[in-house]
């Protein structure tokens, strides 16, 4: 167990080194030059050779990625954000319980709707629910989330008025108005996240079922509970 965690930690190193370059790389070959955006759309600076100065994007690649990667190793200083000027920690703390805010709904939505259609699909087999669940299953797995995040802003804004609340607000300010803001995009990803649990559920709740209804049990068995995730009780 020790030296199978060192070898993962010894490929770590050299993973996050590539990491870094793709990530520092792509970032200088994107089309578009953020300078002239910053310069244009902000007036961080008055001319582009003032910001580039500024920014540090006047030396060679190497020389900024070297540097860079320096400060990480360091002081941990991952930089400071082009567009806000804030510290790139303090940008990371503030957006980051809201991705894990976000992650964890997605969860919840994704196991309800696919335990239900689990359920139902094992106890109605070959029914139309059964195949409708199925069908629903097939979809949610194919669509993809930002194709259904556009439909979802895009026709209640043209056919009934209605858009989204933008503003978010902390779950500690104001739970209500967190959770209105919140399932929406809870609800977007939590579908698309959905296929494959209600495929998972729905086979093992099938076993499950089958396993349960067929046979005779005795009542050491019944006390054991049904055992659809483990190995199978006893018949009598």
């Amino acid at each position: 167990m020790k030296q199978y965690v060192l070898r993962r930690i010894a490929l770590a190193i050299p993973t996050l080194i590539l990491v870094s370059v793709i990530v520092f790389a792509m970032m200088r070959l994107m089309p578009g030059d953020v300078v002239t955006r910053m310069v244009e759309g902000h007036a961080y600076a008055p001319t582009m050779d003032a910001l580039r100065k500024d920014l540090g994007l006047d030396r060679p690649v190497h020389v900024q990625y070297l540097e860079w990667i320096g400060n990480i190793v360091r002081h941990g200083d991952f930089g400071r954000s082009y567009w806000t000027r804030q510290p790139i920690w303090d940008e990371f703390a503030r957006r980051f319980p809201v991705t894990l805010e976000l992650a964890a709904l997605t969860i919840v939505v994704s196991v309800v709707i696919g335990i239900g259609v689990g359920i139902v699909s094992a106890v109605r087999q070959d029914s139309v629910a059964d195949y409708t669940g199925r069908v629903l299953s097939i979809l949610a797995l194919s669509v993809p989330y930002f194709g259904l995040a556009v439909v979802v802003v895009v026709l209640p804004s043209i056919y009934f008025k209605w858009t989204p609340v933008w503003t978010y607000v902390p779950l500690t300010v104001d739970p209500a108005a967190n959770l209105k803001i919140m399932l929406v995009p809870a609800l977007v990803f939590g579908i698309t996240r959905a296929g494959p649990s209600c495929g998972s559920c729905a086979r093992r709740c099938s076993t499950c079922y089958a396993r349960t209804t067929s046979g005779r049990r005795g009542p050491r068995d019944w006390a054991s509970g049904p055992s659809c995730c483990g190995t199978p009780s006893r018949t009598r």
